[in-house]
């Protein structure tokens, strides 16, 4: 599943067309902040990654590797808890 991010933004900064104020419930407040949470993960989870293939110079290296499946994994959970917001808005 792509999903664009003017579509991330619509789910997360949408306003009423009345008087433009965020309106949410609990469950997706919830979510937001796993969101959130997730995406700071994902960036250290990249950052470490790069950090490694410049240091090993090998992308078949095992630390590598299992940063890599890491990522992998957080990016994974990214896009379950995307999905669920996505849903969640579609009601």
């Amino acid at each position: 599943m792509v999903i664009s991010l003017a579509m991330v933004d619509q789910v997360f900064f949408r306003g009423d067309n009345t008087d433009n104020t965020y309106k949410t419930d609990r469950k997706l407040q919830s979510l937001d902040k796993n969101y959130a949470a997730i995406v700071n993960q994902i960036e250290i989870l990249r950052q470490h990654l790069e950090d490694l293939v410049i240091s090993k110079n090998n992308l078949t290296d095992p630390d590598v590797l299992a940063a890599s499946q890491a990522l992998d994994e957080a990016l994974n959970k990214f896009y379950r808890v995307l999905s669920l917001i996505v849903d969640n808005t579609n009601v």
